[in-house]
């Protein structure tokens, strides 16, 4: 080869990586606007990260889906979520509010049939991305260590970290057929910080790699031996039922709990509305009252900590069927795995869904955030026809962009 070639071996790797840096800054805006700017909530950030990935993916997906069709399911998808979101609409401010979501996961819906395109090709680009994020959050993750005393860069809290770093790494792991050191650098982290947020993502790498045997010796053996002289007093905190012995986050999550099972004794059908806080938090428990004596800038009126209670606190009971789903397909796939063996398309779903469980029953960054792409694509990825063979030798991403011939 000469210098010509390697000249444009390196500006194909550069441009490369400058499309991986776009997908990873639009899916890490949540944190980052919000870190940034101090918002109260991560809506903003979802809405810009996912404009960014419409813009990168124009071509590949108007190509492919005609704007005919775009547009018939942005109106098919519209209405379903009018209906579902009727609660909202008591409120000019909250109307806006609804609106605006339906538009975001249509968006999302858009985008994530961009991403499905590739993984459901097995394009290894895709593994090629998983790895630069991967790699690149690690690095983040040491230089907020040196810089920063607690929180991250990008991120800010650990917990928020633990969200986006802990599907990634369930996905790394797969892909790459490694599961050994993401687990080590996992229960390092939770060493570390410590976050309980980031072990339950160790969890689902150890329920999917390890025989039914095996992981219930391993899961005994870690919370006899290494629980309780890794976390001490803010295992304590944190998992207890105890008022007394509770912290502010541990308070705020037993009272959603309470709440979701208010609302559904008493048939409580309709939410309080987009963006609003709940207003039907249940008063009289004594996680609410050691709340207000101990710290008080919070009120009852506390907002879902996690995404099942956010759902059922802004539209409904209905809000609570995405939790459910996500519960059978976990385990769906979990007895495929086990009767079927490690097939592609089973072991890809299984990770999927069992890492947003974390952020469906203990711990959300907001209402649209990470978590949401990630739920809106896993569900594209289980319920997208099969890709056909329209693009058979070209489904690199650099290809399909920039539509560049690979020297002979």
């Amino acid at each position: 080869m000469d210098i010509g070639d390697y000249y444009y071996i390196v500006q194909i790797g550069f441009m490369f990586y400058f499309y991986f840096s776009l997908i990873y800054l639009s899916l890490v805006s949540p944190f980052l606007l919000n870190l940034i700017f101090g918002l109260q909530s991560s809506s903003l950030g979802f809405v810009v990260g996912q404009l960014i990935l419409l813009l990168f993916s124009y071509r590949i997906i108007y190509s492919k889906y005609s704007l005919k069709k775009i547009i018939f399911t942005y109106v098919a998808i519209f209405f379903l979520a009018t209906s579902c979101l009727a609660s909202s609409f008591y409120s000019l401010s909250v109307m806006l509010n609804a609106l605006m979501l339906v538009f975001t996961i249509c968006l999302t819906l858009i985008n994530s049939i961009f991403f499905c395109e590739y993984i459901k090709q097995k394009n290894q680009i895709f593994k090629r991305f998983i790895n630069f994020s991967w790699y690149f959050t690690i690095v983040i993750s040491i230089v907020s260590f040196i810089f920063l005393e607690r929180g991250f860069f990008i991120f800010g809290e650990a917990s928020f970290f633990a969200l986006f770093f802990g599907p990634l790494s369930c996905v790394y792991s797969f892909v790459n057929k490694r599961y050994f050191i993401p687990a080590i650098i996992i229960l390092f982290y939770s060493y570390y910080i410590p976050n309980l947020t980031i072990v339950l993502f160790l969890l689902v790498i150890l329920i999917y790699k390890l025989p039914l045997k095996y992981l219930l010796f391993s899961l005994i053996l870690i919370f006899i031996l290494a629980v309780p002289k890794i976390f001490g007093e803010y295992i304590q905190s944190r998992v207890t039922l105890d008022a007394r012995e509770a912290n502010a986050s541990s308070l705020l999550y037993l009272i959603n709990w309470i709440n979701i099972k208010t609302r559904f004794e008493e048939l409580i059908v309709l939410g309080d509305g987009i963006g609003y806080k709940s207003s039907k938090m249940e008063l009289g428990n004594d996680y609410v009252t050691e709340l207000r004596l101990r710290y008080t800038g919070f009120n009852s009126n506390a907002a879902g900590t996690f995404f099942t209670a956010k759902l059922v606190q802004s539209i409904g009971l209905a809000g609570a069927v995405p939790g459910v789903f996500l519960l059978y397909m976990i385990v769906k796939n979990f007895f495929r795995l086990r009767r079927a063996g490690d097939t592609f398309e089973c072991s890809m779903q299984f990770l999927l869904y069992a890492s947003l469980m974390p952020a469906f029953f203990f711990r959300a960054s907001g209402l649209l955030s990470f978590s949401t792409f990630l739920f809106i694509f896993s569900v594209v990825y289980t319920f997208m026809p099969k890709i056909n063979n329209r693009y058979p030798d070209s489904s690199t991403l650099y290809y399909k962009t920039m539509v560049m011939k690979t020297p002979r």
